[in-house]
């Protein structure tokens, strides 16, 4: 079976004088097969000052198993202000799963841009990137603010990390979706810095009480300093 994932943009830029409107409007597609060994799922586009658009997305990996947990993986693609594809990025981290699905993007007075993920231990065992860290395995999880360079490649990290509630039973038919994670509601930019909330969960167990279990908020510099937290 072939299925399509199509992903429009439409940027309305208005004149600062005068009643006219300049738009432009294209379309862009990122097709794949049902059965790819990896799919990209889009969500929101931020437009550059140089005219690129970063497109928060995440990538989801088959591991061939019956259960279906496929764990994401920050990722971002990276568009022309043209809509022509320039790179599609998988910020995968050995251990550890994007668990809020999609990283937030910014730009700094200097032009440079930054992107701001969350990452959860994966407690998945039958996937393989759990055993990236069998001999270490994550108890935190981490809050980060990257610096992208030129090739869209971390130049620069920033990362604090949490503890999280990791003592979920691994007969839960959803382990990573289950387990204790951080989850990154919001981010914007308010004078010069970035202000953000997330929330902390606690892990889902057939024998107690589950949820999230703390909202926070942070403000954070483009040093990757937290001002506030």
């Amino acid at each position: 079976m072939n299925t399509k994932l199509k992903l429009t943009a439409v940027f309305a830029l208005a004149l600062l004088f005068g009643a006219k409107a300049l738009a432009q409007e294209w379309e862009y597609s990122l097709p794949y097969l049902s059965s790819d060994f990896a799919k990209n799922r889009q969500y929101c586009a931020y437009e550059m000052s140089d005219g690129r658009i970063y497109v928060s997305s995440s990538f989801l990996y088959h591991e061939g198993t019956s259960s279906g947990v496929i764990p994401p993986h920050n990722s971002l693609v990276i568009l022309s202000s043209d809509g022509q594809e320039l790179a599609i990025m998988d910020y995968f981290k050995a251990g550890y799963w994007g668990s809020s699905y999609n990283p937030y993007v910014f730009e700094n007075e200097s032009g440079e841009v930054f992107m701001l993920a969350t990452y959860s231990p994966d407690h998945y065992p039958y996937y393989s990137n759990y055993f990236l860290n069998y001999d270490n395995p994550p108890t935190d999880a981490i809050l980060g603010l990257y610096k992208l360079g030129d090739d869209f490649e971390i130049a620069e990290s920033y990362e604090y990390s949490f503890p999280v509630d990791t003592a979920q039973g691994q007969d839960n038919f959803d382990p990573c979706g289950t387990s204790g994670s951080i989850h990154l509601h919001s981010a914007i930019l308010d004078g010069g810095c970035i202000v953000g909330a997330y929330t902390k969960s606690v892990s889902l167990d057939r024998d107690s009480i589950h949820g999230y279990d703390s909202l926070f908020f942070f403000r954070m510099n483009f040093d990757g300093e937290l001002l506030v937290k």
